[in-house]
């Protein structure tokens, strides 16, 4: 995991006490080693040893709320398209933002996004399998 996260130790890092300090030559090459680093790693640890001058920031970043997704626990219901309902709202959405659509035309978009997209019954859906994994009211 060393390897992939900082490159050859005592070229690009050393190890002093069980804690990474990097050297100059990993923030010249650094950037070869990023492609690996979908495998996985520790997130904070990583960005505190690469990026250790804006510790403030990162420490500041990282203590902000987020906001919980549980998308990825939902499938599609059987009926809804999620590729047309996505699109369809994008594109709508889009409308709205640039004036091309009026703002009072919204219940009407939510409508035909509940019906003939179907997002009401994935939204029933969802709601009936995250419910099911502890999640919810």
């Amino acid at each position: 995991m060393l390897l992939v996260q900082y490159g050859v130790e005592g070229s690009h890092f050393n190890l002093e006490d069980g804690k990474v300090v990097p050297t100059e030559l990993l923030s010249k090459e650094g950037a070869y080693f990023w492609l690996y680093q979908f495998t996985g790693r520790p997130e904070m640890e990583y960005l505190m040893v690469k990026f250790a001058q804006q510790a403030e920031y990162i420490e500041f970043a990282n203590s902000q709320p987020r906001i919980q997704t549980l998308n990825g626990f939902v499938d599609n219901p059987d009926g809804y398209n999620a590729a047309d309902a996505n699109r369809y709202a994008e594109e709508e959405l889009v409308k709205f933002i640039y004036g091309k659509r009026p703002l009072d035309e919204y219940d009407q978009f939510l409508n035909t996004l509940e019906t003939s997209m179907n997002y009401k019954l994935y939204l029933d859906s969802a709601v009936e399998q995250l419910s099911a994994l502890g999640y919810g009211k």
